[in-house]
């Protein structure tokens, strides 16, 4: 059993909630139980529906009437608005490291993450894989030291990490095809052939995934 602080209960159930997410535990569409969640955490339902609420805030989870609270179910549409929006955060990012001169710095963050996404990428799990890819992704913004664009990045991960996860689970072909992406995108950084980087950040995300 997993005890909670009481001066952080809302924040701490949001984070052990929202990690039981990204790994998982719940399926598209799963109805979540609060009071499974009480007894499990052994606290009150207030601060549960408080975590719930800012989950559902944050894209996660869904509410409905009558019905509670259900785990966030995904179309293609709503995959392409995801991507869409996040795509054009890093191809945002991209042209600012190259006004900044930042593009060594980015050279360097993106070849340590490929190497931990290399290791990862052969025998580790589900979410360690997805996350080590998206990682690879967000250095586009991250390298920038922006507190702002990475909220605003942070802001969309969590549910293209949750898409990805249920789309990709277990698919070690896509997850292979997903490396092999991003070592292209880096030698095109590398090369410094802007074009062809944003192109490819483009292509890397526009798939057709079946939500059905």
């Amino acid at each position: 059993m997993r005890k909670i602080k009481k001066n952080t209960m809302k924040n701490q159930a949001y984070e052990i909630i929202r990690k039981k997410i990204l790994n998982q535990s719940y399926i598209p569409g799963e109805k979540i139980s609060i009071a499974s969640l009480t007894e499990e955490l052994q606290i009150s339902n207030t601060p549960i529906r408080e975590a719930l609420s800012m989950l559902e805030e944050h894209g996660l989870v869904e509410i409905t009437p009558n019905s509670g609270f259900k785990m966030k179910r995904f179309t293609q549409k709503s995959f392409e608005d995801l991507t869409e929006a996040f795509v054009g955060l890093l191809i945002g990012g991209y042209r600012m490291c190259i006004i900044k001169k930042k593009i060594p710095v980015l050279i360097e963050t993106l070849e340590e993450q490929l190497r931990k996404q290399r290791i990862v990428t052969s025998a580790y799990t589900d979410y360690e894989i997805v996350d080590e890819a998206f990682s690879f992704d967000r250095c586009f913004v991250t390298v920038l030291e922006n507190e702002r664009m990475k909220a605003l990045c942070d802001s969309i991960f969590d549910q293209l990490f949750l898409a990805g996860t249920y789309e990709q689970s277990h698919n070690k072909v896509a997850y292979i095809g997903n490396l092999q992406e991003h070592e292209e995108i880096f030698q095109a950084v590398k090369e410094r052939n802007h074009e062809k980087v944003e192109l490819l950040l483009y292509k890397h995300f526009a798939k057709r995934m079946d939500f059905s």
